[in-house]
């Protein structure tokens, strides 16, 4: 597999995976850092929890990595095998490689992380790319699926005129316009001061996926036979919450659905709703 140049340095590099490793010494229970080797590129994860309970896999959103989970992982780790992978080409400890989204690369690739970890089913839980990661795997392995939690998805509906077109202003505005970027995500949400200042290390250092993700066509979206589980803001600036619902509601049984007044694009605290679905 081609490594790409995702990141503007090495130097650059280094500096946001040296803030990533200090993160995870704010990490209070217990835990184990594991690497497994893929045909599609060496894949970081961290685990916690029992490995005799149900299997929950993480996946992060854009521009980030597993840091994201850490502080959910701590009460899923209670009920539940957790393992939070960072995804591929992203600014985490996976390797710098983007496969092809509109094929069936990033499907087999956690399904070959599923079989090297032994798990047979899993439910996963995505954030934006991350829940696309998930859709992607469950249009594809509906039958090593066990529940599907998906916070902020891109991938059911075309992303907001209004977003694209500041996103292909700001990207030519280099350093300065990916700031932009990320104000216009995080909107009034608050987010924790350690995640804003590695947000201003990607934003200088790294090079993110451009453009819209692919969509799911309706047929895909019919072959989710498992319990899913929708979040999404109200005030999402990315993509409309209720079209994206109604996609759902279309196209799978019975999906669970919380449109999330007052809140944009970035979710907090959501697990006391997320844990009974997965429980149940």
């Amino acid at each position: 597999m081609k490594v790409q140049k995702i990141y503007k340095t090495d130097e650059g590099r280094q500096k946001i995976l040296n803030y990533y490793s200090n993160i995870k010494t704010q990490i209070t229970y217990p835990y184990k850092e594991n690497y497994i080797d893929t045909q599609f590129g060496k894949t970081y994860m961290i685990e916690a929890g029992n490995e005799a309970k149900p299997a929950v896999l993480l996946f992060h959103g854009s521009c980030t990595n597993s840091a994201m989970w850490y502080s959910d992982m701590k009460i899923l780790s209670e009920h539940f095998h957790v393992l939070s992978v960072d995804i591929l080409g992203e600014p985490g400890n996976s390797e710098p490689v983007r496969l092809d989204m509109n094929g069936r690369e990033y499907a087999l690739w956690i399904n070959e992380i599923l079989q090297k970890a032994g798990i047979k089913k899993a439910s996963i839980i995505g954030n934006s790319l991350g829940a696309w990661m998930g859709l992607k795997f469950g249009v594809n392995f509906p039958d090593r699926l066990d529940k599907l939690v998906l916070i902020a998805p891109s991938g059911l509906v075309q992303p907001k005129f209004s977003y694209i077109f500041k996103t292909i202003i700001y990207a030519i505005q280099g350093e300065k316009g990916l700031k932009k970027i990320g104000k216009m995500i995080t909107g009034t949400d608050e987010m924790p001061e350690a995640a804003m200042e590695f947000n201003k290390l990607v934003a200088a250092h790294f090079t993110p996926i451009m453009g819209a993700l692919p969509l799911f066509t309706d047929d895909e979206l019919a072959k989710l036979s498992m319990p899913v589980m929708f979040l999404a803001g109200e005030n999402d600036v990315i993509n409309d919450a209720k079209k994206a619902a109604l996609r759902l509601t279309d196209n799978v049984p019975d999906p669970r659905i919380n449109i999330i007044k007052n809140n944009g694009h970035i979710i907090y605290n959501v697990m006391e709703e997320i844990i009974p679905f997965l429980r149940k």
